[in-house]
């Protein structure tokens, strides 16, 4: 009787052992992976950095963290699935306990896929970028964040505002390629034209130094 109670004890044991040595495999396997998206990511925006205008870095910055996010997630869950595999915990019950919350939360929540959605298309689209001055969802300023969810904007009086990207239905861009700026100068009936654009072009270099 004690030789079957060892047996079995050395049994559980060397099947603890080795369901943990199966958990610790996935989850090395998995930060090799991440590890492996990371360099093909950050590759992949060298390659493109490099054909790429100047204006255009700060797109394939935006690009970079998406990707990142991205493979975070889908190596995440998966490694997640199989080490509650090897917990014996099913993963059949909580999949479809989580498509039904996934369709609850989907009607509650139609406005935040909206927003990821709008998001990744105006990314795609490269309608507007960091550090553009824009008119967007009735608010003007500088576009200091821009995520999938939100697009963080400064105005020119020092306020901030996060507009999620759902409520954005026209983009006025105000410093895409060029800006100009169209000021209205009054010259005396005295002056020739020729002073008038000295002066002008006077006060143009004091103010771009």
């Amino acid at each position: 009787m004690r030789e079957l109670v060892s047996a079995f004890d050395l049994g559980a044991a060397e099947a603890a052992v080795t369901q943990a040595a199966r958990i610790v495999l996935i989850l090395l396997l998995a930060w090799i992976l991440q590890r492996i998206a990371s360099r093909i990511i950050r590759a992949f925006h060298a390659y493109m950095a490099g054909r790429a205008r100047g204006d255009e870095l700060t797109r394939m910055g935006t690009v970079e963290r998406v990707l990142r996010y991205a493979a975070t997630v889908v190596i995440a869950v998966l490694a997640g699935t199989l080490v509650l595999g090897e917990l014996g915990i099913s993963v059949a019950p909580i999949l479809a306990t989580a498509g039904i919350a996934g369709i609850a939360i989907g009607f509650g929540a139609q406005s935040l896929i909206k927003d990821y959605f709008n998001g990744f298309f105006l990314l795609v689209e490269d309608q507007l970028r960091q550090d553009d001055v824009v008119e967007i969802a009735g608010r003007g300023g500088k576009v200091e964040e821009m995520t999938l969810r939100h697009v963080r904007l400064r105005d020119f009086d020092g306020n901030v505002y996060f507009v999620p990207n759902s409520e954005i239905k026209v983009v006025l861009n105000r410093t895409r390629d060029y800006a100009q700026a169209v000021m209205d100068a009054a010259v005396k009936s005295s002056q020739t034209l020729d002073e008038a654009y000295a002066a002008m072009r006077e006060v143009a270099a004091q103010l771009r130094r």
